[in-house]
């Protein structure tokens, strides 16, 4: 078990559209905010609860209740950032410890924001993954979402549809319904065979946004098959939590 700082980006990292430098800071999104134009490379200051991908000769088992019982104690059950609808950040810290056929590379947990954040690199295809779950925050007072639908929610596509648009490519949004969830996805369409095909989705669970970025090799995008498989795996973890 570790305590580590965190550098996080704010609803989307630089990676998100083809080309993007970088940006980010380390509180949650608003729903004024603007993204930021250059690189966070300074951690944020807050403590993180972080679990790092075990070795051959740690116990997984082990591991994982150090870290659940580190997640629990910082919950705040009178912040809604940190307990919301009956969901906390140790339950989401729980549902996003893995991803199967993933290797969880890290799962943590900003005590400062309470978002938990997740990446994750496949087993056997070319692609990677980002999860995020968060409360957006409106004029600094926490503003859970209720829905996918919820009108606050198009400030966060709109921020992926600017980006893509920064850098030269159509963003094209469609939706993908899982058994659970239903998810709102843009992704930058004639992206050259030798970049980064980086799709951004998100729904919503217990008044938080949850975000996922889903990452591929423009020339590998046929092998790995479309961001609808990554989303049905996370329906399972997260259904548990709705």
């Amino acid at each position: 078990m570790r305590i580590t700082n965190l550098s996080l980006a704010t609803v989307l990292t630089a990676s998100l559209a083809v080309g993007c430098s970088s940006t980010g800071d380390d509180n949650p999104p608003t729903t004024e905010q603007t993204m930021p134009s250059s690189t966070a490379d300074t951690a944020s200051s807050s403590a993180t609860t972080s679990a790092a991908a075990t070795s051959g000769t740690e116990s997984p088992d082990n591991d994982k209740k150090d870290y659940k019982a580190l997640a629990d104690g910082m919950v705040d059950p009178n912040d809604p950032t940190s307990v919301y609808d009956g969901v906390s950040i140790s339950d989401l810290f729980g549902a996003l410890n893995f991803i199967d056929g993933y290797q969880s590379e890290e799962i943590e947990i900003d005590s400062g924001t309470n978002m938990v954040r997740g990446a994750y690199n496949h087993l056997d295809l070319p692609t990677s993954a980002q999860v995020r779950a968060y409360v957006p925050l409106n004029n600094g007072e926490p503003r859970p979402l209720e829905n996918v639908n919820d009108p606050h929610m198009q400030f966060f596509l709109g921020q992926v549809h600017g980006l893509i648009t920064e850098n030269g490519f159509s963003p094209v949004e469609e939706v993908v319904n899982t058994p659970n969830f239903e998810w709102k996805c843009v992704t930058p369409e004639d992206v050259p065979m030798n970049e980064t095909n980086n799709t951004a989705c998100f729904t919503v669970l217990a008044g938080r946004v949850i975000e996922v970025q889903h990452k591929v090799v423009q020339e590998d995008v046929e092998m790995v098959g479309p961001v609808d498989n990554l989303l049905a795996l996370l329906d399972r973890n997260l259904a548990t939590l709705k």
